[in-house]
């Protein structure tokens, strides 16, 4: 029978290895920055939403895309529709939206194009 030299016992979970592991920081939905996602569907008016779900515009793009290729509802759940005070759940129906514009700021000129 040979001796642990470190005095762990081998059948139980090494305890030093989960202290010395770097925390890794969660994004919260404090560090989301506020954006404008502007949907434009087939007939009507564009409708603008202000939300902080996301990180940043990589990751609305990703939902935005996921979603309409599992051609199912965007939920978005700290949003604010057409710059109300209140921040509230916004479901959004993608199959009659054309384009989608993301951005960090309201304005014509900048956002990126699904």
């Amino acid at each position: 029978m040979t001796e642990n030299v470190t005095g762990d016992d081998p059948r139980e979970p090494h305890r030093a290895a989960v202290a010395i592991r770097p925390v890794r920081k969660e994004t919260t939905v404090s560090d989301n920055a506020e954006m404008i996602i502007r949907f434009h569907p087939v007939g009507g008016e564009d409708v603008s939403v202000l939300t902080s779900d996301f990180s940043g515009p990589d990751e609305a793009i990703e939902a935005i895309t996921r979603a309409l290729d599992e051609r199912r509802t965007l939920v978005l759940t700290r949003a604010r529709y057409d710059r109300a005070a209140d921040e509230n759940a916004v479901l959004i129906n993608l199959a009659n939206v054309v384009s989608v514009r993301v951005a960090g700021q309201d304005s014509a000129a900048s956002g990126q194009y699904l």
